[in-house]
């Protein structure tokens, strides 16, 4: 009976230490990941820095606006376009952006006719 209990005892035990391994390496697991998350926050924040972007925008031959231009839209250009599209298909007047995106890749591309 002795004999039984002490085998029972070392089997817990040994089961204890083996689940005690499992932990320390799901906790060294979870520690890499959480420096792995740090170092991509730290590369998004310095890929979204103004000063990065406005570098990247001038290497794309883009410029920075001088004034900005509000243009004010009559009330019956307003009311023309509403009216206008109020009896459109829903899938037409407000596309999902799939289908926007699409559509304007779909524009971009040339159309072969066929003819030579």
């Amino acid at each position: 009976m002795l004999a039984a209990f002490i085998t029972m005892v070392i089997v817990f035990q040994a089961t204890i230490a083996e689940q005690q391994l499992r932990l320390d390496a799901l906790t060294s697991d979870l520690r890499l990941a959480e420096v792995h998350y740090d170092n991509l926050r730290q590369q998004r924040a310095e890929l979204m820095m103004p000063s990065r972007l406005r570098e990247e925008a001038v290497m794309m031959g883009m410029y920075q606006g001088m004034s900005t231009k509000f243009m004010e839209v009559p009330a019956e250009v307003v009311a023309e376009v509403m009216a206008s599209t109020a009896k459109m298909n829903p899938l037409f007047a407000d596309p999902s952006a799939a289908i926007a995106s699409a559509g304007a890749i779909a524009a971009a591309q040339p159309v072969e006719t066929g003819k030579p």
